[in-house]
């Protein structure tokens, strides 16, 4: 998505994913993170997948930084799921729905309360820029529909995305 997806205050990304393998720990799913360097403290919107089915997003404001984990095996590989990240400006974690139910997070580090990245890395979904080979594999599976707000969504309209996209896709 180049560099035309700059970083806003709050935002929400839904999309649908299948996965074919969770073989390689931290697959990327999408995100802007710094094409030289891959410092974790000037990423945005980074979500990706581990070995158990966990899912892992992070973000940082050029110093700090701030990431945390689902619970395991909440996403599997060769199945379709409706996922949410969201991100409300001045909290130091982001939330995660999988399917329409909230995950349970467990943080790794909350030092940062503001997810600007560096400002200028380009948003990718799939891969990691420079960082995708070493740092985070490149996401192995198909996409559906990939949704963006410059939001926080509310609960309200946030379920009604995923219920549709849920029944489009077959997701019980």
């Amino acid at each position: 998505l180049a560099t035309d997806l700059a970083y806003p205050l709050s935002y929400t990304f839904t999309m649908v994913m299948n996965p074919w393998t969770l073989a390689a720990n931290d697959r990327f799913v999408q995100g802007a993170a710094p094409v030289a360097g891959g410092s974790i403290h000037k990423m945005w919107g980074v979500l990706s997948i581990g070995t158990t089915g966990a899912l892992n997003y992070y973000f940082g404001d050029n110093t700090n930084y701030s990431s945390g984990s689902t619970e395991i095996s909440i996403v599997a590989a060769k199945a379709w799921h409706v996922v949410t990240l969201k991100y409300t400006a001045g909290d130091n974690a982001c939330e995660i729905w999988v399917n329409g139910v909230a995950a349970t997070i467990t943080p790794g580090v909350v030092n940062s309360t503001a997810a600007g990245g560096d400002g200028t890395s380009s948003f990718k979904i799939g891969r990691a820029g420079a960082v995708a080979g070493g740092t985070f594999p490149y996401f192995h599976g198909l996409m559906g529909d990939w949704y963006f707000w410059n939001s926080a969504l509310g609960d309200a309209d946030r379920g009604i995305v995923e219920t549709a996209l849920m029944t489009a896709y077959g997701i019980s």
